[in-house]
């Protein structure tokens, strides 16, 4: 575990109590029943608008939050790779200072794919070939985004996960806890309905949390094989910041509801989380 900061080295779980204190927020804010008061479409909007600007500003005030340059770049100097660099670089400013600056330690390059939705990140170890862009060296990170902003911040928290695998740890380990049975087997690899991928459902809002990579793959790109859940920790804070297509903030109110688990590890990490 990389260095936490003053108020939390106890050595406590990194997230625990922040729950509490963010309800206790939200409460003060919008009313006790605030979770069970959004039957309607414009009430659970109105909730995630007002959840995300009462986190960006605690961010700002306490992390220093928008306060560093990504340092990001475009793999080809045209207008619409440098509009994808302005979304990524947008994402990068809800995050705290010290993991901007992190992000930086290992170059990231973002590139547009031209899609309303879905991206990719390759990472630093790997060298794949790209049509009309030739190949990524490695050492540097590519990041290919959509024009759906919450798919910047996605594979941006891709980029963070590369070079902060500590923090990455502790999604996985949750993960395969929250995939394990008491036969001390696992939830099958199954294929989703809704993506073309498989993965190990779990207990989550949302079934991507659980997609699982192949091994193959995953040695390929230059990660650790035994680590394939890869999209827990952007998925979290892809919900955590932004409202999903089509969704208006639903995903948000359930995770803010029926899982305060995921939401008191976002928040203990963003809160009290440096890397060293």
């Amino acid at each position: 575990m990389a260095a936490m900061s003053e108020s939390n080295d106890t050595g406590a779980w990194p997230g625990e109590g922040l729950a509490d204190a963010l309800a206790g927020n939200i409460s003060a804010l919008f009313g006790s029943a605030v979770l069970d008061s959004c039957p309607t479409a414009g009430g659970v909007s109105d909730f995630a608008d007002r959840l995300h600007a009462l986190i960006a500003q605690s961010l700002t005030t306490a992390r220093g939050a928008a306060t560093q340059d990504a340092g990001l770049e475009p793999v080809l100097d045209t207008p619409v790779h440098c509009a994808a660099v302005e979304a990524v670089t947008a994402a990068s400013l809800r995050f705290p200072a010290s993991w901007v600056v992190r992000g930086r330690t290992v170059p990231l390059k973002v590139v547009s794919n031209g899609k309303p939705r879905g991206g990719s990140y390759f990472p630093p170890a790997s060298t794949p070939r790209f049509d009309g862009l030739g190949t990524k060296p490695a050492g540097e990170g590519w990041a290919l985004v959509s024009r759906d902003p919450g798919n910047a911040l996605h594979e941006y928290v891709h980029h963070l996960q590369a070079v902060m695998p500590d923090v990455d740890r502790l999604f996985q380990e949750l993960h395969r806890r929250r995939t394990a049975r008491p036969d001390g087997t696992r939830d099958p690899v199954t294929r989703f309905g809704r993506h073309d991928s498989t993965g190990r459902k779990g207990r989550y809002v949302d079934e991507y949390f659980g997609r699982e990579y192949d091994r193959t793959l995953l040695q390929d790109l230059g990660y650790d094989p035994n680590f394939p859940a890869l999209e827990v920790m952007p998925r979290a804070f892809q919900l955590l910041f932004h409202k999903l297509p089509g969704k208006d903030g639903i995903d948000l109110h359930h995770l803010a509801s029926d899982d305060p688990e995921m939401l008191d590890l976002m928040l203990g990490l963003l809160f009290h989380y440096d890397p060293a």
